[in-house]
């Protein structure tokens, strides 16, 4: 009986150890994972600003836009900034977010990081990416938030 509750508790040792070992690795899986986030985030130059026009709680809320080096032909990626002024939080949803090229067709956001579709809170502001594909004919003019 003795070497019964021995083995037991031998193997209730190894199991949690065991346990213990999987999550270490997976907190290191998620901190290299989490980490080569942010050097590819890091890696994004921006340059000249794109013109926004903000429908959005006018007055409570400044957007601005750069251009990024992840464009490409008929792709293009900002860096966008939503400060929120008001007193109330805000929430933009990803129909909202439209390119207007040069001939005043609208595109339609293709990508669109988290914060910036999550609750933006009195007087924070978020930075992330968004992105649109398919601009075939003429050029990016501005960003169109509408409410």
């Amino acid at each position: 009986m003795k070497k019964l509750v021995l083995v037991s508790s031998l193997i209730s040792v190894l199991l949690l150890v065991g346990c213990g070992t999987k999550n270490k690795v997976e907190d290191a899986t998620e901190k290299t994972e989490h980490t080569q986030a942010t050097e590819k985030t890091a890696q994004i130059k921006t340059a000249e600003a794109l013109s926004v026009t903000n429908n959005i709680r006018k007055g409570a809320v400044k957007i601005t836009a750069l251009n990024t080096s992840l464009s490409q032909k008929e792709k293009y990626y900002y860096q966008v900034t939503v400060e929120n002024t008001g007193t109330s939080p805000i929430n933009i949803q990803s129909e909202q977010i439209k390119l207007v090229d040069s001939f005043g067709k609208e595109h339609a956001v293709g990508l669109v990081d988290r914060e910036l579709i999550s609750p933006i809170f009195p007087q924070k502001s978020v930075t992330g990416l968004v992105a649109f594909d398919s601009v075939k004919v003429g050029t990016p003019k501005f960003i169109k938030f509408d409410d």
